[in-house]
């Protein structure tokens, strides 16, 4: 929807930088944890690449609004 707009860049580099996170948080998951400490760090890593993405898909939706209708 943002494209042919001027923020059809920005959206790209948004949309990118949470699909390049998703990416990560899923092959993360995808491997087994050798011990609990392990476990808890990945974890924190992947909740934080989540936050990461969750921050970035407000931006896009903010960038949203702003276009016209």
């Amino acid at each position: 929807m943002l494209e042919e707009t001027d923020f059809s860049e920005r959206a790209k580099f948004l949309v990118t930088g949470i699909e390049r996170r998703l990416d990560t948080i899923i092959a993360s998951q995808a491997t087994k944890p050798v011990n609990p400490e392990d476990h808890i760090s990945k974890y924190r890593e992947n909740n934080n690449l989540l936050v990461e993405a969750k921050t970035d898909l407000s931006l896009a939706r903010t960038l949203l609004s702003q276009t016209k209708p």
